[in-house]
């Protein structure tokens, strides 16, 4: 019975370079975000993923290159910061393309649109890897929690996303304090 279907719906399947086919027009419409929204949400998003993106390039040169008497927990916490850093950056991007849109997270766009700061080039010492981090990492906590209040107002469920990524870098914040104080 099972191949009966199969065989029924196969030429459906298939082009005219006999190669399938899966192509259903009517699938463009089913993002439940508003047309008018995938924009202006699209714009957040992306500015999101890329600094994260670029969070990742920051904790993995400073992870490399750091010496000094911290060298060991510092760099076993940017490890760990950039793996979130990562798997953040994935579920940005895929909300932005739940909604429509496309994802831009090539270098030189991360290069061009991240707002980097400076990053020494070379062994860094711990005490300028925990300046540097930190106010990198606080920096994006504050940009996270305005774009929640912006995507609050356009897309919930984008605004969500945002808060509940938000704790993270609020917490690293405070972990890279405390190594401060």
């Amino acid at each position: 019975m099972v191949l009966i279907a199969i065989a029924i719906s196969l030429p459906y399947l298939i082009n005219a370079q006999n190669k399938p086919d899966y192509r259903n027009e009517k699938s463009d419409e089913r993002i439940a975000l508003e047309k008018e929204k995938q924009t202006p949400v699209g714009i957040e998003l992306q500015a999101m993923a890329v600094e994260l993106i670029e969070l990742h390039h920051v904790a993995k040169q400073l992870h490399w290159n750091m010496n000094g008497p911290l060298y060991l927990p510092l760099h076993e916490l940017l490890d760990e910061y950039d793996e979130t850093y990562l798997n953040s950056a994935d579920l940005v991007a895929e909300r932005m393309l739940q909604i429509g849109i496309n994802v831009d997270g090539r270098s030189e766009t991360v290069a061009k649109t991240a707002n980097p700061g400076i990053r020494p080039n070379g062994a860094i010492s711990d005490k300028v890897v925990l300046d540097l981090m930190s106010e990198k990492v606080f920096q994006v906590a504050l940009r996270v929690r305005q774009r929640i209040s912006k995507l609050a107002r356009i897309d919930e469920v984008s605004s969500i996303l945002l808060q509940d990524l938000s704790y993270k870098p609020e917490k690293q914040v405070w972990q890279l304090r405390i190594h401060q104080q």
